[in-house]
């Protein structure tokens, strides 16, 4: 009996000790990015969808947006929501949102914005944006759309930050018409600028 329990200790080590290893794995292949784009893009290639490392952007809470809102003739609509359940240290980071290799929008805490985009082939981005005297490591997740005329998508950035263990990720995840949804009547629009 005490064997088992023994065995059951181990394999419980093992398995943290390699969920913690590909924790630190998905933070280090995202750290020090090039200020350029291309650069960043050839340094790995899951960053295409990134705009310039060097832009950033002021964040606040908008107007409620009209809820019902259906993609112009001929296109497609998609949502970008900041999902920061799971993280544990605050404030929570602004996000930048990155389409085909340009910065969209940006969004803060619980915000969200939409809008229309051109149907086919579309690199997506999600980007802490931090400052440089705080990390300089650039966590940031990406997903590829492809996006058909007249359809509604839904993106999800969701930050994952636990301080004792040092772990930072940032997921990209499409989620579904229902609960995009929800997630859009989270907290608010958000406002945002890009910094001159």
């Amino acid at each position: 009996m005490v064997w088992k329990v023994r065995m059951v200790r181990v394999g419980l080590v093992i398995a943290l000790a390699m969920l913690f290893g590909a924790c630190r794995s998905a933070s280090a292949q995202n750290a020090a990015a090039p200020a350029a784009t291309s650069d960043r893009a050839a340094a790995n290639p899951a960053s295409q969808g990134c705009g310039p490392a060097a832009e950033s952007f002021t964040v606040t809470k908008g107007p409620k947006a009209q809820a019902d809102l259906r993609p112009e003739a001929g296109k497609a609509l998609i949502y970008f929501v900041q999902d920061d359940r799971f993280f544990s240290k605050h404030p929570p980071p602004t996000i930048k949102w990155g389409l085909d290799g340009a910065w969209v929008g940006a969004t803060q805490h619980r915000l969200y914005f939409r809008m229309t985009i051109e149907p086919g082939e579309h690199r997506l981005c999600a980007e802490w944006q931090v400052p440089d005297k705080i990390s300089k490591s650039t966590i940031f997740g990406a997903a590829t759309l492809h996006a058909k005329v007249g359809e509604t998508y839904y993106y999800r950035a969701e930050s994952l930050y636990r301080g004792p263990l040092n772990i930072a990720t940032l997921s990209l995840l499409p989620v579904g018409r229902d609960e995009g949804a929800l997630l859009d009547l989270q907290k608010g629009y958000s406002d945002f600028a890009l910094k001159k």
